[in-house]
């Protein structure tokens, strides 16, 4: 009987190996991107977790590392299998919105441009004409601060794409130029057209596009989108930071005790709080951060929230590079955020001991400045885009060690 068993096991193992012999190696390339790409998806998704769920991930056994899951990318990219595309455009993806959007570099909104550039110039030949390619070459160009550029590869994006879902995104990307310009009408206008037309989110392009009106001084249609807006948010789902966000927002449009606008000092300051917490001011021109400086410095009494003048002070001194400037005004901005002040609007400050940690971090000061990171971690709770923030965070506390 064990001579038998033995006997089927041996055939077994025979013909095992003889189907093996039989796979095409370019079955097994194909298999290995596919695993690659899927694998690389995966490792790059669970390393931009929040660091909260990275605990519950780890405790459940699984790992995120972000290097690993680009050179899978990598990988599966050069390979013939038909993902190798997809895993291209993963690569821009993380490289033009993931690294700038979550300052996985910092305030160097750059750092990601060479890699994503030489995957678009690899890629030229075949894809020039490609809506996608179009739409992160417009990427990297904004990321450069060539706005100009930018604007026109999006341009021949909308002419290359038949797609509606291409032609808002990149509709949402013109919008997001005009701002970096500081440009308020062709931001309006951009705006509203995505308002009217997209599924996604009509309150957000809607308080957009208030805000645009108010810096403009154009107060009557501000108030016109104001009344949308209070519409659309009674529909808004509650549960996602986006939706939380204008939540808390569309009350600061107009004074809620007189009905009336407020300044337009006010409403450029809001515009300022959007570039900052979108990470977008890193891409303002000079001229653009000079002008933001000199409204930081205008009347307090103006500014929506307290302390949000100095933070976006600081931020803009950081990106024109003159840091002591900038730690000067983050702590001025926690002095004027005492606790007295400090219920409302906590990711002011949250944000401001991120950047004044990330500021001390970078001139070698790095015991204060991680104690300024750990608060920024541990004080504050549920206020605007708390996961985006913990993952700057926790990217800084990791370039400590």
């Amino acid at each position: 009987m064990v001579d038998s068993v033995l006997q089927r096991f041996a055939r077994q193992l025979n013909a095992d190996h003889l189907a093996i012999s039989f796979v095409e190696p370019t079955e097994v390339a194909r298999l290995m991107s596919a695993v690659s790409f899927g694998y690389g998806i995966y490792q790059l998704c669970v390393s931009l977790l929040p660091p909260s769920l990275l605990k519950l991930i780890h405790f459940l056994g699984f790992e995120g590392d972000r290097r690993a899951g680009l050179t899978a990318l990598m990988y599966a990219r050069v390979s013939e299998d038909m993902r190798a595309p997809l895993a291209t455009l993963s690569l821009l993806w993380y490289h033009t919105i993931v690294r700038p959007f979550f300052a996985l570099d910092g305030s160097n909104v750059k750092a990601g441009v060479n890699a994503a550039k030489q995957l678009i110039e690899e890629c030229r030949t075949e894809f020039q004409n490609s809506a996608l390619f179009l739409f992160f070459a417009g990427r990297v160009e904004r990321l450069e601060s060539n706005v100009s550029a930018a604007l026109e590869a999006y341009d021949k994006a909308v002419d290359a794409s038949s797609q509606r879902e291409v032609r808002l995104l990149c509709l949402h990307e013109v919008a997001w130029c005009h701002l970096i310009r500081l440009s308020y009408e062709e931001a309006y206008r951009s705006l509203t057209q995505l308002q009217q037309q997209s599924r996604w989110s009509k309150s957000f392009y809607a308080y957009l596009a208030a805000v645009c009106c108010g810096s403009n001084g154009k107060f009557e249609e501000l108030m016109t989108m104001y009344r949308k807006i209070v519409q659309f948010v009674a529909g808004t789902t509650k549960e996602t930071q986006l939706g939380l966000f204008i939540l808390r927002r569309a009350p600061k449009l107009v004074d809620q005790d007189t009905g009336r606008a407020y300044t337009i000092l006010y409403y450029k300051l809001l515009v300022y709080e959007l570039l900052y917490l979108w990470n977008a001011m890193p891409s303002c021109s000079i001229e653009a951060l000079r002008r933001i400086l000199l409204d930081c410095k205008g009347n307090r009494s103006e500014e929506p929230m307290v302390g949000l003048a100095d933070l976006i002070e600081g931020a803009a001194y950081s990106y024109l590079g003159d840091r002591q400037a900038s730690i000067r005004s983050y702590r001025n901005c926690l002095k004027r955020r005492n606790p007295n002040k400090d219920v409302y609007d906590q990711h002011v400050s949250a944000f401001v001991l991120y950047e004044l940690g990330s500021s001390l971090c970078t001139i070698d000061n790095n015991e204060e400045g991680k104690s300024f990171l750990l608060r920024a971690q541990t004080q504050y709770r549920d206020y605007d885009f708390e996961s985006r923030l913990n993952v700057r965070i926790h990217s800084a506390l990791r370039d400590l060690h």
